[in-house]
């Protein structure tokens, strides 16, 4: 990024934090789910904030009131700001209610993939998925049981879950989704590209070493806004810290 573009980012972040040491979320509110994209925002840019009343929110945030979602946040925000992390508390993943996963079902592409990962960061052996359910056709995945179309995060999950044949499949469907622009849309019939679709897209492939067919650079500029944040699309006029650090991820697979 230019440099004017990093001091602007940085003034976005330090201007975020709210009294009780969260940042803000759109409704500028201290939102859980939106310090979990700030810390390493702020690491990256050297933005200052108040790491002593940050420590203190996320040390008093219950796990037990949480969805999944939240639940492993915090354990990766507790990790960041050095507290004690259990392997209890992984663990007790494994027995939340279907009702606090995305479509209230644990067996997911996604909702495996976030388990599988958390636990992975821990040095935790994978707990046991089985895909089967969720495939579309020759390599798509969808995070709904029955679904006839492909979904871009769920099969990008899926290409951390999966090995052999049946992942190179995953990846060369994940490949052939990609829009002229670059973009990644969530589901084929969406309107237009995401960026949180287009970050995680393009990285599962990263990581999996098959290459994007278009470039995305064009898409990024369009998501970009003179505040240094990203925008979720390019007709979004708002940027926000999650979709900055999707647009950051991606900026650093073009280079």
């Amino acid at each position: 990024m230019a440099p004017e573009a990093v001091r602007a980012l940085r003034g976005e972040i330090e201007s975020a934090q709210t009294a009780n040491g969260l940042f803000r979320g759109r409704n500028g509110q201290g939102d859980l789910y939106y310090t979990f994209f700030a810390m390493p925002l702020a690491r990256l840019v050297r933005a200052r904030f108040d790491l002593s009343a940050c420590r203190r929110a996320v040390a008093a945030i219950t796990l037990s009131d949480l969805d999944a979602v939240h639940a492993i946040a915090v354990i990766r925000l507790r990790r960041m700001l050095r507290l004690p992390v259990r392997s209890e508390m992984l663990m007790a993943l494994l027995d939340l209610p279907a009702t606090s996963y995305p479509q209230s079902d644990p067996e997911t592409p996604y909702a495996r993939f976030m388990i599988t990962a958390a636990f992975r960061d821990f040095g935790l052996n994978d707990p046991p998925s089985d895909l089967t359910d969720y495939c579309i056709g020759h390599g798509g995945y969808a995070n709904v049981k029955g679904a006839t179309l492909p979904a871009v995060n769920a099969t990008a999950a899926a290409l951390f879950l999966l090995a052999g044949d049946v992942r190179r499949e995953a990846a060369e469907t994940l490949q052939s989704l990609q829009e002229p622009d670059g973009s990644f849309k969530a589901v084929p019939c969406a309107p237009q590209g995401d960026l949180l679709s287009t970050a995680t897209a393009a990285f599962a492939l990263h990581v999996s070493d098959y290459p994007l067919r278009q470039t995305v650079k064009p898409f990024l500029r369009a998501c970009f806004r003179d505040t240094g944040l990203f925008a979720a699309t390019p007709d979004d006029p708002v940027g926000d810290l999650e979709y900055t650090a999707y647009g950051l991820l991606t900026m650093g697979l073009t280079l």
